[in-house]
């Protein structure tokens, strides 16, 4: 394990109010993060050090947009009631197909088991969106979801969302997305996931989807017969930025078309 980021006297101060921080080990700290850290503090003479620094959001955590609350999706009965309805809107399955979530209970079960997994590897995975209240509300009006995702083969998350049909149209989604992608490349030290990149993969063929990447400032890197995907056409698309070869990021396959 590398050595680290040296803490100053201040900031173990500030750590040493964070819950959890009694052993100086495992602490959890305003932005969202959590530090490992040595267990010496710098007043009793010793070096501290941070060790490892991990962005695990909380039940709690959200990201604000001008418009928009984005935040954990949860295992409770609520967010799975919304979860059933979204996956069975009309615009949900003509996009992405019939997943076979059709009761609360099966969302619900989605939930706790495929997101809570990712979050628990990945410290990532799929976010609600809601508006934005200014003023504390007891609940906001939930209007889809928005997720960063990475598959195995690849360094960099993909970016990807689903709106309830009565709010497609006016923007949310490329709010939702770019807030997404600027906390998806944000330092960690900064609170963000620390990645130097983002993919957007969509089928050649789904010109909505197409057109949402693009939307997001998303440039095209070309056709690929991504096997995560069955091998079939995929459009592939990354934040300006990222190199020219995708293999540095994962992607293996030979291009088919610009």
């Amino acid at each position: 394990m590398s050595q680290g980021l040296l803490l100053s006297a201040s900031l173990w101060t500030l750590l040493a109010g964070c819950p959890s921080s009694q052993n100086r080990n495992v602490v959890s700290v305003p932005c969202g993060c959590t530090i490992v850290v040595s267990s010496v503090p710098p007043q009793a003479g010793g070096t501290a050090f941070i060790i490892a620094l991990m962005t695990l959001p909380a039940a709690d955590w959200n990201l604000y947009t001008d418009r928009l609350r984005i935040s954990r999706l949860l295992p409770t009965d609520n967010h799975a009631h919304f979860i059933n309805q979204l996956y069975n809107s009309p615009l949900f399955i003509a996009g992405q197909g019939a997943t076979g979530i059709d009761t609360d209970e099966k969302a619900l079960k989605m939930i706790t088991g495929f997101v809570e997994s990712l979050f628990a590897k990945q410290n990532h995975g799929i976010y609600l969106v809601s508006f934005r209240h200014d003023v504390e509300a007891e609940e906001n009006v939930k209007i889809g979801t928005v997720s960063v995702m990475k598959g195995d083969a690849f360094t960099v998350p993909d970016i990807g969302f689903a709106l309830l049909p009565q709010y497609t149209g006016k923007g949310y989604a490329q709010e939702a997305g770019k807030a997404m992608m600027e906390y998806a490349m944000r330092d960690k030290i900064n609170g963000g996931l620390g990645y130097d990149g983002v993919f957007g993969f969509t089928s050649a063929t789904n010109v909505q989807s197409r057109k949402a990447c693009e939307s997001l400032g998303l440039e095209l890197r070309g056709i690929y017969p991504l096997k995560v995907f069955g091998g079939g056409k995929s459009a592939v698309y990354t934040v300006k930025g990222m190199d020219k070869d995708l293999r540095k990021y994962g992607v293996e396959e030979q291009r088919l078309e610009e």
